[in-house]
């Protein structure tokens, strides 16, 4: 059966008629929530299927006189893309390199708006691999597909990615974005979700816990 993600899409439906910034905001928490709790992302490697299972993404949306986010590249890749990933690449198209990589969720359909979600944190192929940080995540997942990042980065991105998927329960915090210094900067358009205590393995453990604002905790 062909998916229809019409979870998804009402939810697109809705932020784009929405001109209220604090209602943008929330349905775009909205959107990221349904994606942590309820979706993967696929891609065919070398060696069959790897899949990514997100949980630690942000949200990045522009439209113009509505929520002109200055932080989104607004690459031609990022627009009218919906369900495919984009790999991070300068103002001049060129891919980045070192640790200025990333991969963002497309979520548009349209030209006229750009909305993608950075894939920050994700279990790639199993639960035992959980790789945090943009940057190594990307060396992760083009590792496990076998292709060369700079050769063959348009292998990953020509490919339909999403899939709807059961997760088990889990907790969901947010937060302002990483790093980000922008009109923005104080939306809470980072969402984390944990599941035990993934994250006891990273410094900030404690800094997360005490600093992200429980949204949900519990999933279905």
């Amino acid at each position: 059966m062909q998916q229809t993600f019409s979870d998804l899409k009402t939810k697109i439906d809705n932020l784009l008629k929405e001109t209220s910034h604090k209602k943008i905001v929330l349905i775009l928490q909205d959107i990221m929530y349904t994606l942590l709790s309820g979706y993967v992302f696929k891609i065919q490697g070398n060696k069959g299927f790897v899949t990514i299972d997100p949980i630690e993404i942000e949200a990045y949306f522009f439209k113009e006189a509505c929520f002109e986010d200055d932080c989104v590249h607004r690459n031609e890749k990022q627009k009218n893309n919906f369900g495919k990933l984009y790999v991070h690449k300068t103002k001049n198209n060129h891919l980045k390199g070192g640790t200025r990589k990333g991969m963002d969720l497309c979520l548009s359909d349209s030209e006229s708006y750009t909305l993608a979600f950075l894939i920050r944190s994700a279990y790639v192929n199993s639960m035992k691999n959980r790789i945090c940080g943009p940057s190594l995540l990307t060396d992760g997942v083009f590792g496990e597909l076998g292709f060369d990042y700079k050769k063959y980065y348009n292998k990953l991105e020509s490919q339909p990615v999403l899939f709807k998927e059961k997760k088990p329960e889990a907790e969901f915090y947010i937060s302002t974005r990483i790093n980000v210094n922008s009109k923005m900067q104080s939306s809470l358009l980072r969402m984390v979700r944990i599941k035990d205590n993934y994250f006891t393995g990273l410094k900030e453990i404690n800094k997360l816990k005490a600093g992200l604002f429980p949204l949900i905790n519990h999933t279905k």
